[in-house]
């Protein structure tokens, strides 16, 4: 329109600003595209990734130009939260390795999410963008719901004086011995209590499915059992997985944790 206006008029100083105008448009896309064009996501790097929470993703930025590259925002799709990273600058010819949040909704194994780097540089006015699709599958854990203390079992061969001084109570769940009752403090609270006591010897787990049978849903129980592996590994104890006929033995470690985490991840109902 304005254009058109310096044209009829034969208003010179218009054409002039016409013409600023437009060679700022073209400008503006020329450097733009550019900017996008030699930047690229080269690598993913994925670690422990559970389900319903936020985790990180790695993700390596590369320039294969001679100059900066500027003001990128990374996603990925279907983000619930539509977060997005910034990245100000990757320098000529480098790599620039940030984090993304990822917050995936189930369990077991998956795609990694298609990544989408953009960027409106350098007026804010236009939007350039590339997409990066990776074709590894990731394994996500199940989600950290559940109590944190730990279920009571003790072996047929301990005595109650064995195990150290007492600790506190807990509520009785299944697999809890019947010995450690508290009668008389059950009777009080109006619920089934049972002693905790101190452990003279180094702490030893065994955790089974049917210690989680008071979570009537499944995936709360497969829950549950991935905090008590998790809390374990993190305090430096011994642990071991059963269930059904699967079991994993006694240990700790990171290879001990990733077997137990992936056998409750994979985990079915008809498998239990």
């Amino acid at each position: 329109m304005l254009l058109m206006f310096a044209l009829g008029y034969a208003n010179n100083l218009l054409g002039i600003f016409v013409f600023l105008l437009i060679s700022f448009a073209v400008t503006s896309m020329y450097i733009a595209n550019r900017n996008m064009q030699f930047t690229f996501i080269t690598d993913v790097t994925v670690q422990h990734v559970f389900a319903e929470q936020e985790n990180k993703i790695g993700v390596t930025l590369n320039n294969k130009s001679d100059i900066s590259r500027y003001d990128f925002e990374i996603t990925y799709q279907n983000d619930p939260k539509k977060e997005k990273t910034i990245v100000p600058e990757i320098e000529a010819l480098r790599d620039s390795i940030t984090q993304v949040s990822f917050t995936p909704l189930k369990r077991g194994y998956q795609n990694l999410p298609r990544f989408l780097i953009e960027s409106h540089y350098p007026f804010q006015m236009l939007r350039t963008w590339r997409y990066f699709r990776s074709n590894e599958q990731i394994l996500v854990y199940p989600a950290l719901k559940g109590s944190h203390e730990f279920p009571v079992r003790e072996k047929s061969s301990n005595a109650l004086g064995e195990q150290g001084l007492f600790r506190d109570h807990k509520v009785y769940s299944p697999g809890d011995p019947i010995r450690r009752i508290n009668w008389l403090q059950s009777s009080k609270h109006q619920e089934v209590l049972i002693k905790n006591y101190e452990s003279n010897q180094d702490h030893s787990y065994d955790f089974f499915w049917e210690q989680t049978a008071t979570l009537n849903n499944f995936e709360d129980r497969v829950s549950q059992l991935a905090v008590w592996v998790h809390n374990c590994e993190t305090n430096g104890h011994q642990y071991a997985l059963h269930l059904n006929n699967k079991k994993i033995d006694s240990g700790k470690g990171l290879i001990h944790y990733r077997d137990c985490m992936k056998l409750l991840a994979l985990l079915n109902e008809e498998e239990v």
